[in-house]
């Protein structure tokens, strides 16, 4: 049996081919998601066990997004914090959406998704620019250790 165990947003979730795997908090507008934090493979009785992740990336088809959901329910689980959970109704078709320093706004379901991808496009940006910086940190740092020397 083919089985992996992958790790997104530090979960780690058991994958096997076709099967369907529910991720929390999953922030992507993508058809595909790509993984390469692979921590076990396992593929014709042969096993591979990272240190902590093997040098493999695997893909994912994206179902559907969770925020679609709501419109099809009635009744839902909402997220209380810290693991709790409670169950209810959906009473109208507005989400309320945190936009930035605790600044809430009421939105409908395309426009907080709308809202979702532009804040993982500025994500994505910001650790560019910060892997820019550390890469520019590094050098300087290497090159005060040379005038040291």
């Amino acid at each position: 049996m083919d089985l992996s165990v992958i790790q997104i947003n530090s979960r780690q979730y058991l994958v096997k081919p076709g099967a369907v795997v529910e991720v929390d908090k999953l922030l992507t507008s993508e058809k595909v998601l790509k993984v390469d934090q692979v921590l076990l493979s396992v593929k014709n009785g042969k096993v591979e066990i990272g240190k902590p992740f093997l040098k493999k990336n695997l893909e994912f088809e994206v179902l559907e997004n969770s925020l679609g959901k709501i419109e099809d329910s009635e009744e839902m689980l909402a997220n209380l914090g810290k693991g709790v959970f409670v169950k209810t109704k959906v009473l109208e078709k507005k989400l309320f959406v945190n936009i930035g320093s605790n600044v809430i706004v009421k939105k409908n379901i395309k426009e907080a998704s709308e809202s979702i991808q532009e804040q993982e496009k500025q994500i994505i940006l910001m650790i560019s620019q910060l892997k820019s910086e550390t890469e520019k940190l590094a050098q300087a740092v290497l090159s005060l250790q040379q005038e040291l020397q």
